[in-house]
Order: structure tokens, then sequence, then C-alpha cells
């Protein structure tokens, strides 16, 4: 399954609210990190966050067929309030509390798969 079937069905049928915006920005930032992590030990900071950010929006940008161009550009505003464009260095840090946030969570369930 492709991320973009993934985001697809976790939106439903009645597809892409904004209530949805920052839901939909996190697990697209993530699964952007995901996707270039391992490329990102070559790269010098400036250039991590600008793959980073390139990767998110081509992401965003993949998601045409349900998401309508208006909607898409909304998913990368820095708040919902301000409608100002994310930029590389803020998704760069939204993604490291992410990544923290991830990391917690998986400590918190890791004696749960243990069991089994």
């Amino acid at each position: 399954m492709t991320f973009q079937h993934c985001l697809k069905e976790a939106m439903g049928e009645r597809g892409y609210d904004h209530g949805m915006r920052r839901s939909v920005q996190t697990v697209t930032l993530y699964e952007a990190y995901c996707c270039i992590s391992n490329r990102l030990p070559s790269h010098r900071p400036f250039q991590c966050e600008l793959a980073f950010f390139d990767q998110a929006i081509a992401l965003v940008d993949t998601a045409s067929d349900y998401l309508l161009p208006h909607k898409r550009e909304e998913i990368m505003w820095w708040t919902g309030t301000s409608k100002e464009p994310m930029q590389p260095k803020m998704a760069w840090k939204r993604m490291k509390l992410i990544e923290k946030e991830v990391e917690k969570v998986v400590e918190k369930i890791r004696p749960l798969c243990q069991d089994e």
C-alpha cells in the first residue's frame, strides 16, 4: 500500500476537512522524513532541511487525485489562522518534535509487543 492510498483511506469517504490539517501535515512530514532519512547523513544541515521539505511538498502534490489544489496548499500552512506557508526550517523543527513523540509512543508499547 502506498502512502497516498493510506492517507486517502484515513480521510474517509467525505475526504479532507479543514480540521484534519494538522494531522495530515504530521503524517506527511513523518512520511517525508522516513523517505529520505537514510540519505540525510551525507548532507549538510541546511541541505537536509531543504531535501526533507521538498519531499513533503512532493508527497502533498501526489494527492492531486483526491485533494484540490487549495486543500493541498492548506496542509502545509504553518498555522491554520495565519495561513502562512511553512518554511523548510520550521518544517524540520516540527519533524524533530514528531520524532520525539513517536519515540515516546514506541517506548510505551514496546513491552506490549515483547509478550507476543
